[in-house]
């Protein structure tokens, strides 16, 4: 019985591991995106001091996301943003601080890749 349990736990540890999706990432001219998971991290990568906080858009498909004047930390922000299943369109992030603005497009086909 021991060994039966060891085995479907390693089965489903390798099964597991195998269904991870890797992080992608694009940058814009001062941010840089990771999208792992359910998770968006925007890390700005600009010359100057980094804001206090930002107005984000994000785009994908019919799905529209957005903040304003959302506070961010040490020139990063981290939002929850699930993944869904069937990707037919790129992902649009427009980013606008300081009167200044970036815009960074996840194309559709790096999920295919990864």
């Amino acid at each position: 019985m021991l060994k039966l349990s060891i085995r479907l736990f390693v089965i489903t540890s390798l099964l597991l591991v195998g269904c991870t999706i890797p992080p992608i990432e694009a940058s814009g001219d001062e941010w840089e995106v990771l999208y792992q998971r359910d998770e968006l991290i925007i890390e700005y990568i600009g010359e100057e001091a980094p804001p206090d906080e930002i107005s984000f858009i994000i785009k994908h498909g019919s799905r529209t996301t957005d903040g304003n004047d959302h506070p961010i930390s040490s020139g990063r922000l981290k939002l929850t943003y699930p993944r869904e299943d069937l990707v037919n369109d790129d992902i649009t992030i427009k980013l606008d601080w300081n009167n200044n603005s970036d815009t960074i497009v996840i194309d559709k086909e790096n999920f295919y890749e990864n």
